[in-house]
């Protein structure tokens, strides 16, 4: 009987060996897998961390050529398209990002007839002052106080749906452009679709305050 009775616990010590090495097996990896979960998740964060840098000092760069442009109206008597569209086209090839720069000029209801009728003048003879019908289409603009209407645009090329939007009858857009005015500070929109691009395509808009001189 004893001969029988000291396999077993040979076997049953082999058994809990085996099953020792198991577990500490599975205990390493355990730990080996959290580890690397943290360098996985640090790696994220230290990459995540350098792309939000690289598109603040681009967003910076951008909301600068704003200010550049502001300078030029404030430093002029006159700004006419052609003066904007020479001050404003080396922008582009510094800054990718942008895909537009306009001219959006307060326009009182009483006015409006006049900025429509010298931008026919200058080139432009479909131009008005349109929005965003209920089915996304653009049209006639409809009847309100003011208007602020896309008026100069460059590049023209891949923007020309943009042409004569009034910003005023979009809410986003005009939340913005009143923040903007308020606090003599840029203000962007939030994401929104651009009026030049399908619903696919998301970007958003900065606005710069341009007051005449003195004005408040």
């Amino acid at each position: 009987m004893s001969g029988r009775l000291y396999p077993q616990r040979r076997y049953a010590v082999v058994l809990l060996t085996l099953v020792f090495g198991i577990s500490l097996s599975l205990v390493a990896f355990t730990v080996v897998l959290g580890s690397e979960k943290h360098r996985i998740e640090d790696d994220f964060k230290h990459g995540a961390t350098a792309q939000t840098s690289a598109v603040e000092e681009d967003i910076r760069a951008q909301v600068d050529v704003l200010h550049n442009i502001a300078s030029l109206y404030q430093a002029s008597d006159f700004v006419g398209r052609d003066q904007f569209h020479a001050f404003v086209g080396h922008a582009f090839d510094e800054n990718p990002g942008i895909q537009a720069l306009e001219w959006i000029p307060r326009v009182p209801a009483a006015e409006r007839g006049v900025y429509e009728s010298a931008s026919r003048r200058q080139g432009y003879p479909q131009f008005q002052f349109m929005e965003q019908t209920s089915d996304g289409s653009l049209g006639p603009a409809g009847l309100r106080d003011e208007y602020f209407p896309v008026y100069f645009l460059d590049p023209y090329e891949g923007n020309e749906s943009a042409m004569g939007y009034d910003l005023a009858s979009n809410p986003i857009r005009l939340e913005a452009l009143n923040l903007a005015r308020d606090t003599r500070r840029p203000v962007a929109t939030g994401r929104i679709t651009l009026v030049q691009e399908d619903e696919d395509l998301l970007g958003f808009l900065v606005f710069q305050p341009i007051y005449d001189n003195g004005a408040s």
